[in-house]
């Protein structure tokens, strides 16, 4: 959830302070099948109608490798840059190849602070917008 949940607030914090986005790979650990377990269960949060069995499966895998960041209820960390998973934003951002592909390659990013070249009212002015482009 690029969004950072999503909120003038939390968007104002995210231009302002810059924003970490790191997930370890987990191809090697989960294998093929676990990757696909896991992005099932992960997308059963906005898509019913997913394979039950994996769904399970994919449960209980991501007790074991994903509930450290993500929280056992999917709805993350901001803290660590692990995002809500159940939200409108990331739901509704990637399918299931996407979700495998992340589980697989794990992610590695930064958003910039940008504190120091705006001030409080564009920073403001921006976070509005960027805000605006999800709520229309």
């Amino acid at each position: 959830d690029w969004l950072y949940g999503g909120e003038p607030d939390t968007l104002v914090q995210s231009i302002t302070n810059g924003r970490n986005g790191i997930m370890p790979a987990w191809g090697a650990a989960l294998g093929d099948e676990g990757v696909k377990q896991v992005a099932a269960y992960v997308r059963n949060f906005s898509e019913q109608g997913q394979d039950e069995a994996l769904v399970a499966e994919g449960q209980k895998k991501f007790a074991m490798f994903c509930v450290a960041c993500h929280g056992a209820d999917g709805k993350g960390n901001h803290v660590l840059g692990a995002p809500n998973l159940t939200d409108n934003t990331w739901l509704h951002s990637y399918d299931s190849g996407m979700v495998e592909t992340i589980l697989m390659e794990g992610i590695s990013g930064k958003m910039p602070a940008h504190g120091e070249l705006l001030d409080d009212g564009s920073i403001k002015v921006l976070a509005a917008y960027v805000y605006s482009l999800s709520h229309e």
